[in-house]
């Protein structure tokens, strides 16, 4: 079955790849910064559309930035082609030590929309709201009916015992009073 191009939302982002000098823990929360920072005035873009990872292997940075349209996404990345074009010229840039030239990828992705739960089964709610409330509430039901019959039961039974002996005391007390 084809799949619904409109429940997916198409986005686009450049990856630049490159080894760094050092280590990783060369690289505290200021260095991680201060290449975001970088990164952003090269790509013309917020610091939020950059998302910055730093490995083990020498030290391996991979920067994606995110951009809104394929285009942009192309000629972002001939820019920094132009601005990071081999060790010296990306070091010079970027402020740190590179021991590669950068590796330059743009790439489209489709990710799927995010659905609140509401709108994704309000049916499957109402009917568990349903449940939950309806079902203790008949089971109350059921035993309140239950008690009521058993009280009267009890109350018939004490009654129906009591009436013979009554009905015997009356007529007792009627046979003593007519010979009398």
């Amino acid at each position: 079955e084809p799949v619904n191009a409109t429940l997916l939302r198409l986005f686009h982002e450049v990856t630049v790849e490159f080894k760094a000098a050092g280590s990783p823990e060369d690289y505290g929360e200021g260095e991680r910064r201060q290449l975001i920072y970088a990164f952003a005035v090269l790509a013309s873009v917020a610091t939020s559309q950059i998302t910055l990872t730093i490995e083990a292997g020498s030290v391996l940075i991979r920067v994606t930035i995110a951009v809104e349209s394929a285009g942009t996404a192309q000629g972002l990345t001939s820019g920094l082609a132009t601005s990071l074009a081999n060790p010296s010229s990306a070091s010079a840039v970027l402020g740190i030590q590179l021991e590669s030239s950068p590796l330059i990828m743009s790439r489209n992705m489709f990710e799927p929309p995010s659905m609140p739960l509401s709108s994704t089964s309000p049916l499957i709610v109402d009917v568990v709201i349903a449940v939950t409330v309806t079902v203790p509430a008949f089971v109350l039901a059921l035993l309140a009916a239950w008690l009521v019959r058993r009280w009267r039961s009890r109350r018939s039974t004490k009654l129906r015992s009591h009436q013979p002996a009554e009905i015997e005391n009356v007529r007792r007390q009627d046979m003593e009073a007519t010979t009398l």
